[in-house]
C-alpha cells in the first residue's frame, strides 16, 4: 500500500524532560479500504507510554489499498518505525 495520510505520535514533555526516548516499530494489517485493521508493537522502545502512543498514531494512518497481480485490492502488512528523539540544545 501507499501512505495517504499520517499522524505523529504524542511525545509527552515529561518524558522528553526526563531524557526518555527510543524507537518503536509497529506492524499492522492494512485493509482493502486503506484503514489499519490491527497493529502490534514488534520492537519496543522500552517505555509503555511511547509504545502505546506509537500504536495510537499508527491507527490514524490511511493508505491507498495494496493490489495483487490481478489488480484486485488486498489486505497486507505494513511496518513502520516511530522515533522518539531527544533534542539537546
Amino acid at each position: 500500500p501507499r501512505v495517504a495520510s499520517t499522524a505523529a505520535p504524542v511525545y509527552p514533555q515529561a518524558l522528553r524532560d526526563a531524557g526518555i526516548g527510543g524507537r518503536v516499530v509497529v506492524r499492522g494489517v492494512v485493509g482493502i479500504d486503506g484503514r489499519v485493521e490491527s497493529a502490534e508493537v514488534v520492537c519496543s522502545s522500552g517505555n509503555s507510554t511511547l509504545d502505546n502512543n506509537a500504536l495510537s498514531a499508527f491507527y490514524k494512518w490511511r493508505f491507498s489499498a495494496a493490489k495483487n497481480d490481478a489488480g484486485q485490492k488486498v489486505r497486507c502488512y505494513f511496518v513502520q518505525g516511530f522515533p522518539f528523539v531527544i533534542e539537546y540544545k
